[in-house]
């Protein structure tokens, strides 16, 4: 988030996408930055999963990963269990790829490092 400008999304769960974009926005204005937001769902893929179809899951993300990185500095996977996917990509992606573990570990971080200071 310190660099990129332009950041693409990917949930599997309709309500986890909008989620998401607020909080990249919100941290994008805490730390004084512009950013574009490009969030993408693709409930198929946790369909996918529920079924046990964890090779289609992981398919229809790699897909949407190679769609965003043509447009967007970062992809973020929304969902912790988007990350399986990480681990088949035939090839590495084009563009640095976040995982929602990651991203809430350093919002939590952040939220209380705030709360600490205002504590002060």
């Amino acid at each position: 988030m310190s660099t990129a400008q332009c950041i693409g999304a990917i949930a599997t769960v309709g309500t986890a996408g909008p989620i998401t974009t607020q909080q990249l926005q919100e941290i994008a204005i805490e730390q004084g930055k512009t950013v574009e937001v490009q969030t993408e769902v693709i409930t198929e893929a946790f369909v996918a999963l529920q079924n046990g179809e964890k090779a289609q899951h992981d398919v229809l993300i790699h897909q949407k990963v190679r769609e965003l990185s043509v447009t967007n500095e970062v992809i973020l996977l929304a969902q912790m269990s988007m990350s399986r996917a990480l681990w088949s990509l035939a090839e590495p992606p084009s563009r640095p790829v976040l995982t929602s573990p990651e991203i809430s570990i350093r919002t939590i971080l952040h939220l209380l490092e705030r709360k600490r200071v205002a504590r002060s």
